[in-house]
């Protein structure tokens, strides 16, 4: 039996479509033969290679992973099925076929030479980078608020709507903090919460006043607690990443926006409390984060300093009205 026959059985087999008989035949040779067992390996290879293949271009647009599973089938199955046909009919393989069968190779072989150029991350590393990156460090991200009709009183505008809402975080060493959500489209501000390192305050448009609060007092705003709650569980996370690297896969090159694809890792499994989910650009640097039901949207460019969470930056020229609220 000539390699190309061979593959063909061999593809049967892995399908699952030798009679009995055929497939204990197989089976023999693959125990007795280490040339069957190598062309065993290399179909299987191919088949995860060409699988990720459809799974990173041509099905990027497929709602789902089950849809997504759905196509790689049905190409696989329509791709061999003439060679199903030919070997049990015992025909020649089609020009067609065989031309179709060498860009599925050319095909799987671009995507490995690809990875090996792309030198891909180790998932572990990348977590820890990211840990680095946030902890105790300055940091501005942008998170879509929830769906939630108990947030409209706080925004401060009397006809916004949460779909329109841009809500900015800054977080800084020492508790330093500044929250600011906007009117997308117009950029018009409606709400600003924060801490300077010295004073908690409160700002709404339509109170057109600044209030001094007592620091305990930020965390009366649902806003403020989810933004909190939300960050805390993001470094958790981390956290346990970096104890569990085991609980970590790297799922691979995603496209971010129009321009930039980025590496996404997934956390996951019984070893930790959370789930999440990380993209990275191709420096390494972390991207965006999905964890506690929230999605954060890292501003790496945006570089801060204390001066940032001042009032006089925060709220320039707005003065403080109603005194105290202790």
């Amino acid at each position: 039996m000539n390699d190309e026959n061979i593959d063909i059985t061999l593809g049967l087999f892995l399908d699952g479509e030798l009679s009995a008989p055929e497939e204990a035949e197989v089976r023999k040779r693959l125990a007795e033969d280490s040339a069957w067992q190598e062309r065993l390996e290399r179909l299987q290879r191919a088949s995860r290679e060409l699988q990720s293949f459809y799974s990173e271009s041509e099905m990027e647009g497929a709602a789902n992973e089950a849809e997504q599973e759905i196509i790689v089938e049905r190409i696989v199955r329509e791709s061999t099925m003439e060679a199903r046909r030919s070997t049990l009919l015992r025909k020649k393989p089609s020009p067609i076929l065989l031309g179709a069968i060498g860009i599925v190779i050319l095909a799987a072989g671009f995507l490995v030479v690809r990875r090996i150029q792309a030198a891909e991350p180790d998932a572990g590393e990348l977590v820890e980078r990211a840990g680095v990156q946030l902890k105790d460090r300055f940091v501005e991200a942008e998170v879509k608020l929830p769906s939630s009709l108990r947030f409209i009183e706080e925004l401060g505008a009397a006809s916004g709507m949460l779909s329109r809402a841009r809500c900015v975080l800054r977080f800084g060493p020492g508790g330093l903090f500044s929250l600011s959500v906007s009117d997308v489209d117009t950029g018009e501000a409606w709400t600003k919460f924060g801490y300077t390192g010295e004073q908690a305050y409160l700002w709404r448009q339509n109170e057109g006043k600044l209030r001094i609060l007592d620091k305990n007092k930020l965390t009366e705003s649902s806003l403020v607690r989810l933004a909190h709650s939300g960050w805390e569980a993001v470094l958790m996370g981390l956290e346990e990443a970096k104890q569990h690297p085991e609980a970590l896969e790297l799922v691979g090159k995603v496209q971010g926006t129009a321009e930039e694809t980025l590496w996404k890792v997934r956390l996951g499994g019984p070893q930790v409390s959370g789930r999440a989910r990380y993209w990275f650009d191709g420096d390494g640097n972390l991207r965006r984060i999905a964890a506690a039901g929230l999605e954060f949207v890292i501003h790496p460019e945006v570089k801060l300093s204390p001066g940032d969470f001042s009032l006089e930056t925060v709220l320039p020229g707005v003065p403080v009205e109603g005194g105290e609220d202790q």
